[in-house]
C-alpha cells in the first residue's frame, strides 16, 4: 500500500478510508440524548447538536431534517428548534453527517454516513391575558407560557386590523397609557 515514500494508489486510499469508517462512525456524540421525547411548549426551544469526527483535510457535511423534510440552510453541527416551528404532535428531527471525501468514489454500504434522530413533541398551551385600567393607564399581564406570542391591540370590534405592540419575551406584563376608552387586546401566536 504505502511503502518507501510512495503515496497510496486510488484503490488503496478508498479502502483505507472505508476501513477507518468500519471502526468509527462519523457522529461521535449527540446532545441531548436521543432516547427521550423532548417536549417543547409554545416558544420553548432546544438546541440539538452532533459532534462528528474531524478529518484534517476537509469538513463533514451536516444536514438537518424535520419530519423527513430538509431544513434550508441548516448545515451547522447545532440546530435550535422551537415548539412554534413544529406541528403540534411528536416530530422527528434528524441530523445526517456525511464524509464527502473525493478519496471514496463508491460507498454502497454507506459507512461514510451517519444519522441521529430526536423525537420532539410540540405542545400548545394557551396563555391567559389580563388587562386592568387604573389612573389613566392600562396594566396588561400574561402567564409565563406567553413567551413568543405577539401582543396586539385594536380600538374597534370587530377589528378592522390588529396593531402589534410587542413580541413577548420573559417579561410578564406591561403598562400602557389609556388613550382610548375602548381598547381590545389579544395574544397572537406567531
Amino acid at each position: 500500500m504505502n511503502h518507501l515514500g510512495v503515496v497510496f494508489c486510488e484503490v488503496c486510499s478508498e479502502m483505507l478510508v472505508k476501513s477507518i469508517y468500519g471502526q468509527i462512525r462519523p457522529i461521535e456524540t449527540t446532545s441531548p440524548a436521543t432516547n427521550n421525547v423532548i417536549i417543547l411548549t409554545n416558544a420553548a426551544s432546544v438546541s440539538l447538536s452532533v459532534s462528528n469526527v474531524a478529518p484534517s483535510t476537509h469538513t463533514l457535511r451536516v444536514l438537518w431534517f424535520t419530519n423527513n423534510i430538509a431544513v434550508s440552510g441548516a448545515t451547522s453541527t447545532v440546530f435550535t428548534v422551537t415548539g412554534f416551528a413544529l406541528p403540534a404532535s411528536t416530530n422527528l428531527v434528524r441530523a445526517e453527517v456525511t464524509d464527502t471525501t473525493s478519496l471514496v468514489r463508491n460507498d454502497p454500504s454507506q459507512v461514510l454516513q451517519d444519522a441521529r434522530t430526536w423525537r420532539v413533541a410540540s405542545v400548545f398551551s394557551a396563555p391567559r391575558l389580563s388587562a386592568v385600567r387604573a389612573s389613566g393607564q392600562i396594566m396588561i399581564s400574561w402567564t409565563t407560557n406567553a413567551s413568543g406570542f405577539v401582543l396586539e391591540s385594536t380600538s374597534a370590534f370587530p377589528p378592522p386590523a390588529w396593531v402589534p405592540i410587542l413580541t413577548l419575551g420573559t417579561e410578564t406584563g406591561i403598562t400602557l397609557p389609556a388613550t382610548n376608552p375602548r381598547t381590545f387586546f389579544r395574544l397572537r401566536r406567531p
